[in-house]
Order: structure tokens, then C-alpha cells, then sequence
């Protein structure tokens, strides 16, 4: 190597040393004139939160892309046997969540029974029972009053005839304030419980919806096709079905439309636009007539005969609260004329 070419090549190395040199600089400067952001915890929080939901929605996409090319691999057979096992597993959900409801409503019905007893063991509630007992039975005159009452008959017969007439007089004015004061009381206690009445009686009849739904989910596309198939049924079976579709709870509902599956065959199939709009009328038409009854209820009068209005099929039992206000009404009528 010449002289020259060694100065070349130590000229390049220089040159690229001092590039460098330079460029690091550079790199330091820019660097040093980033700001620095600093984060507050709800910001970290809320970028994690987004993270993971985003990791969680493309978990679901994964997991259906996976499923559909699963399913495509399995025979028709196969699918019905899963879509069964499927429902099986919703009825079941549905009847455990029925069953702790109804558990706990028994508990709230013992435990208000048990402090109404607990109220009424007391020495005071029993004296205050004891006393309104005997003031309500009718008053037996003793002998003495007895002797009296015929010696004023006989010494002063017109006396007795004007002293009768005013206690006539006085109890025909009782019983008539007593009727006046009952009614009154009855036009509030209707008027605050007939609210009452008509949302329970909607929120029964939606629930009992609702829960048929979750438990089979094409529960409007079969349900029609039951009492056709009762009628193929075993003669001593079919009494008890066509009763479970007429007036069946909730879960007998749930329990003959499955039976009614198990034995058709039947498999959930996807619904098409016109019939999902078909039942989204048939629920607001559901609605309407609710609402209606409601409003027909509501512009009845507070007191007068019982009222049964027809459930929906397994829906829950009724309460006559009209029946029972009549009632109590003349049974306070009857004690006020004794």
C-alpha cells in the first residue's frame, strides 16, 4: 500500500468518525427537546381498559370464526344433538333462577309472618285483642235489667214506646255513618293499591315472557304448534298437557315446550327479517293490550263485584282484591247493624 492510498483511507475514517460525531448530536438534541408526557393513573387506567376490551371483542371474533369453521365440519346430526343439549342447559338456568326467586319470596313471606306473630304474642297486643273481642260481641242484659226493662213496659208503656223509636232512630244513623266511613276508606286504599295491582300484573306477564324466552329461545315460532301435537299424545297424557298450555306456571310452560321439542326434533333455526318483524308486532300489540287493561281497570268503579281478568298461558295466578274489599265491606256492615 502507498503512502497516498494510506493517507485516503485515514482521511475516510476521519470523515466518518466526525459523520458520526455529528449525527450523535444531533440524536442527543432532538431527543432532549421531546416533551415528556407524564400520565395520570384514570389515563393509564382507562388505555388498559381499552386494551382489554379490545383483546376481549377479538377474543368473541376469534372464537365465532373458530365455531363457524368448526360447525362447518359437523354433520347436520351433530348440531341438533348441540342446539339440545344447548336448551337443555337454558331451561335448566331458568329454572334454577325461578326457583331461588321463589325461595327468596317464601323467606320474605316467613320472616313478615313471623314478626306479625311475634307482634301479636305481646301481653299488650293480646289485652287490645281481647278487649276489641268483647266490645265487638252483642251485649247480654243481665236479669236485673231484664226485670226493669218489663216493669217500664208495663208503668210506662209510652215512654218505652218513644225510648224504642229514638234507639232505632240512633242505630239507623250508626249504621249509616259506619257504611259512609267504610266507603271512603275503601275509594283510598283502591285508589292507592290499584297502581300496585296493574304494574305487578304487567311485570308478571312480562317476566313470564321473558323467561320462556331465555329458556327456548324460538319459543313464538313453536309454541303454536303445541296444541295440534297434544292431540297425538297418549290419551292420559293429554289432560294434563292441554292444562300446562292453557294455565301452566312459568316453568310447566317451559317444561311441556321442551318435551314438545325433544320429541318433534326440533332445532332453534334463524329467524328471518319478516319474522322477526312479524313478532316484534305481535309483542307491541302484547303491549298495547296490557296498557289498555290497565287504563279499563284504572276507570272502573272502586267497589262493587268480583273481577277475573284471563291470563296469559302459564302465567302466575291472580289476586281479587275487588272481591276481597267488597267482602271486608259487608262483613263491617253486618257488625255495625249487630
Amino acid at each position: 500500500m502507498t503512502t497516498e492510498t494510506t493517507e485516503n483511507v485515514d482521511q475516510l475514517f476521519a470523515d466518518a468518525f466526525a459523520q458520526a460525531a455529528l449525527d450523535a448530536e444531533k440524536g442527543i438534541q432532538t431527543k432532549a427537546e421531546e416533551p415528556v408526557v407524564i400520565k395520570t393513573p384514570e389515563e393509564l387506567a382507562a388505555e388498559q381498559k381499552a386494551a382489554d376490551e379490545a383483546a376481549a371483542a377479538q377474543k368473541l371474533v376469534d372464537d365465532a370464526a373458530a365455531k363457524t369453521a368448526a360447525d362447518a365440519a359437523k354433520t347436520p346430526e351433530q348440531l341438533a344433538e348441540e342446539q339440545k343439549v344447548a336448551d337443555a342447559a337454558a331451561a335448566q338456568t331458568a329454572t334454577d333462577d325461578a326457583a331461588a326467586a321463589t325461595a327468596a319470596a317464601q323467606k320474605a313471606t316467613d320472616d313478615a309472618a313471623a314478626a306479625a306473630k311475634a307482634a301479636e304474642e305481646t301481653p299488650e297486643a293480646k289485652a287490645a285483642k281481647a278487649a276489641l273481642e268483647e266490645s265487638l260481641k252483642p251485649y247480654e242484659f243481665t236479669e236485673q235489667e231484664k226485670a226493669a226493662i218489663e216493669k217500664m213496659k208495663v208503668d210506662f208503656p209510652g215512654e218505652y214506646e218513644a225510648m224504642t223509636a229514638h234507639f232505632k232512630a240512633t242505630d239507623r244513623d250508626i249504621n249509616a255513618r259506619v257504611h259512609k266511613a267504610i266507603q271512603e276508606v275503601l275509594h283510598r286504599v283502591y285508589a292507592d293499591i290499584t297502581p300496585v295491582v296493574q304494574g305487578y300484573s304487567a311485570d308478571a306477564v312480562e317476566k313470564h315472557f321473558t323467561t320462556l324466552r331465555a329458556a327456548h329461545a324460538d319459543y313464538d315460532a313453536v309454541v303454536g304448534l303445541i296444541p295440534a301435537w297434544i292431540k297425538t299424545q297418549p290419551a292420559y297424557l293429554q289432560p294434563a298437557m292441554q292444562a300446562a298450555y292453557d294455565e301452566g306456571d312459568t316453568q310447566s310452560v317451559v317444561d311441556l315446550v321442551a318435551t314438545f321439542k325433544a320429541a318433534t326434533g326440533r332445532t332453534v333455526a334463524a329467524e328471518t327479517p319478516a319474522q322477526l318483524a312479524a313478532k316484534q308486532a305481535a309483542i307491541d300489540a302484547a303491549a298495547a293490550k296490557v296498557k289498555a287493561a290497565a287504563d279499563d281497570a284504572a276507570n272502573l268503579a272502586p267497589v262493587g263485584a268480583k273481577r277475573t281478568n284471563t291470563a296469559p298461558k302459564g302465567a302466575p295466578d291472580k289476586a281479587d282484591y275487588d272481591g276481597a274489599f267488597a267482602e271486608a265491606a259487608a262483613a263491617a256492615e253486618a257488625a255495625a247493624k249487630r
